[in-house]
């Protein structure tokens, strides 16, 4: 269900190119390039990328590529994230996404973001940032994915407003 709406909020069309920072084994990326036109996942853990490349060719997917990097340092590759037609996907650890991070992805100016946190805490903190730039939301859906403890998962959909 989690997934389902990330793929709905994000209004994925086949003129769309996804970003999927913080991307693991690659899910969420996976999902969107069965209808994107690109998609294209970044994670700093080299194993969990050899995971989604596989899971990629697992599931015959050409149109979607597997970065290890780190998703600020990606941001500064512009030929790689200057395309038309962007979702960016973000779905940080619990300590959230670091300022720097956030600066490039408001710089990039995806016009959605769906953002994918499991800290309440860390999520409303990244809103304040990108709400101050530019940037409205609506509707917080939250999921419990890990029952009988305190753990939830929250999706979000940032417009770009500027």
């Amino acid at each position: 269900q989690l997934y389902a709406k990330v793929m709905e909020l994000g209004e994925i069309t086949k003129e769309t190119t996804v970003l999927d920072f913080y991307c693991g084994i690659g899910t969420m990326a996976l999902l969107a390039a069965r209808i994107a036109k690109k998609a294209i996942g970044i994670e700093i853990v080299e194993a969990a990328i050899t995971a989604a490349a596989q899971n990629a060719e697992l599931n015959n997917l050409t149109n979607i590529e597997f970065y290890v990097d780190d998703v600020t340092s990606f941001m500064e590759q512009p030929e790689i994230v200057s395309h038309e037609n962007v979702v960016a996907i973000v779905d940080p650890p619990r300590k959230g996404c670091s300022p720097e991070f956030l600066d490039s992805l408001i710089k990039v100016g995806p016009e959605k973001i769906v953002y994918v946190s499991c800290n309440p805490q860390t999520l409303a903190r990244d809103l304040k940032v990108l709400s101050d730039n530019g940037y409205t939301y609506g509707n917080i859906h939250f999921y419990d994915m890990f029952p009988q403890t305190m753990h939830v998962e929250a999706v979000v959909l940032l417009e770009k407003t500027l």
